[in-house]
Order: structure tokens, then sequence, then C-alpha cells
């Protein structure tokens, strides 16, 4: 059985102790990350600012400028240093480009964390042009999370991660499907069929 090792960590706005769910963390709570990103970073008389990224000072020329034209087009600098930037960019496009890699590595960090069977390889992971269950277009590129990004799904849930028990569908199937069984989904689908039934005959009553 896998066994996550707990360790403490001191958040780096309010000073306290708290166990990271991720080895990377640096705040211990959603609150604390988002009064980091909104506080002052100048120093040293404004020739220096903070990188909410890096945590370390460095010269304003080493931020992107850009134009706050909800405050009257006023120049500000942005709060993740040149190089932060440019390591998040990369990261980003090389999920974009690996994506069947990215979802076989969260599958296993999950299958990890819940105790699930796990024996899929990357070849396994077959994104489609089109959701198999709703038939919106499966949207692979997509920086934020959509209805069409690909989620990676357990069939059958209890099976877990396992060759033939996977599939690649839309992030909106996955959430309809979620921890529902199939008798379920039949109910609801025939509870909304029946209400819209009842409800065209009242109108026309």
């Amino acid at each position: 059985m896998y066994k996550r090792q707990i360790i403490s960590k001191e958040c780096v706005f309010c000073k306290k102790e708290f166990h990271p769910f991720r080895k990377t963390s640096k705040f211990c709570s959603l609150k604390c990350n988002g009064q980091n990103r909104h506080r002052s970073y100048l120093v040293e008389d404004g020739t220096k600012k903070i990188c909410c990224r890096c945590l370390e000072p460095k010269f304003l020329s080493d931020f992107k400028s850009y134009i706050k034209h909800s405050k009257k087009d006023k120049i500000e600098t942005s709060s993740i240093c040149k190089v932060c930037s440019s390591e998040t960019s990369n990261v980003k496009q090389y999920i974009r480009e690996h994506k069947e890699k990215y979802l076989w590595y969260a599958a296993r960090s999950r299958a990890k964390e819940k105790n699930l069977p796990f024996d899929i390889d990357v070849s396994d992971i077959v994104i489609p042009d089109f959701c198999p269950a709703l038939g919106i277009p499966i949207q692979r590129d997509a920086e934020i999370t959509m209805d069409g990004s690909p989620t990676l799904d357990r069939i059958i849930p209890e099976l877990g991660y396992t060759k033939g028990n996977i599939a690649v569908i839309s992030h909106r199937a996955n959430q309809i499907k979620s921890n529902a069984t199939e008798k379920e989904l039949r109910d609801i689908a025939f509870w909304m069929e029946k209400f819209k039934c009842s409800e065209s005959i009242s109108k026309m009553g």
C-alpha cells in the first residue's frame, strides 16, 4: 500500500507551519496565496521587486511591463519575473505537446493517492477529436480547463486505471459521470424527460 510521506513547511506569507499537498507548495491556503500576490513587492526604495514565484528580489527591468487601462493607463510591472514567466510558458508548451503523458502522470498520481490499480502505459491513452460520450470537440490545446478539455476516465471506477477500463472523454462528460452509476444516470435522464413533458402539457393547457 502506498503511503504519502508527511512533511512540514513554513507558509511564505503567514509563517505558520503546514503540511503541503505537494512538495513545491509555498502557502498554507489559497487565502495566503491570494494575499501574497496582492501585497506590495517593492523593496530598496522601489528599485527592486520580489517575484511572487521564486520570492527573490530582482530589478524592475527583470519584470514585464504592461499598461493597466482600469487605472488611467498606468504602467505596471508583472508580479512574476521574466525567468519564472518563461519557465511557466515552457511547462504549458510541454503539456500541450505531450498531453497523453500529462494525463498518464496525473492518473498515476491519483491511483497512488486513492490506492487504485494502475497498469496502463502512455501508449494506451488515445485522445480523440470528439468526446465519445457527448460528441463535443475535444480541445487538447486549451490552457485552462474547459468543457471540451480531455480527461482520463475510469469506465468502472473501482477497477482503477487498468487496460480496457480507461477512455479519454471531455471534462464535461466526466463531471456528469462522476461517481454516478448507470441506473442513477438513467433515472436522472428519465426524470428530466418527464419534467419536460409535464411542462409542455401545462403550457398547452
